[in-house]
């Protein structure tokens, strides 16, 4: 799908029905565990036994259901390589946590992108917020963060789901490794090449 003059490969149009939660579940492990393992190595995050190869979501504080969903490397079409151009993640399910009786309960929750190059955080994107309910997610939207590629370099992205306080504070929060799509085999990845 071409947008702007960005070739989405491997992406799935926008939209709930249509999203595929990043989940790491057992079909996808074979294929990439050993994609996985050098990445990881490079992030300084080693599998912690046999079998596990994927850093787990840091979880701090009190926080509601949730759900990451997948990615895509966008790459400008040209001729020759084609250079990455940027990530984009489609919005996480987040839902308030459930702390009272009252069923009505809601509060701001909020996500952010952090952009890595070869394993060292780069860039921060700027935070997406919206009200979420015990029973009816945020209504948050895809969105993208723009990268400037070195070649021969690698690039991945941890989201970070935050939940707040009516007084604005940070009442829990959870980072997630998020695996977007590479072109070249049309499956998960860790990374998001320079160029294709």
């Amino acid at each position: 799908m071409a947008v702007d003059g960005i070739t989405e490969r491997f992406g799935e149009p926008a939209g709930p029905a249509r999203r595929r939660p990043s989940g790491f579940g057992g079909r996808f492990r074979g294929r990439i565990a050993v994609v996985v393992f050098a990445a990881l190595a490079v992030i300084g995050v080693m599998p912690a036994a046999a079998g596990v190869f994927f850093p787990p979501d840091q979880k701090h504080g009190t926080y509601g259901t949730y759900q990451f969903n997948a990615g895509v490397c966008n790459y400008v079409v040209k001729n020759g390589a084609d250079p990455l151009t940027s990530i984009k993640i489609y919005a996480p399910d987040l839902f308030w946590p459930n702390q009272t009786a009252d069923p009505a309960e809601q509060g701001k929750v909020s996500w952010m992108i952090q952009l890595y190059d070869n394993g060292h955080r780069i860039k921060n994107s700027e935070v997406w917020a919206a009200i979420a309910t015990e029973s009816t997610r945020a209504p948050l939207k895809a969105r993208s963060i723009k990268v400037t590629p070195v070649s021969g370099h690698t690039y991945n992205v941890w989201v970070k789901a935050v939940w707040y306080t009516p007084d604005g504070k940070v009442l829990g929060s959870v980072r997630h490794f998020e695996m977007p799509y590479e072109h070249s085999t049309s499956d998960f990845l860790s990374w998001c090449t320079a160029t294709v």
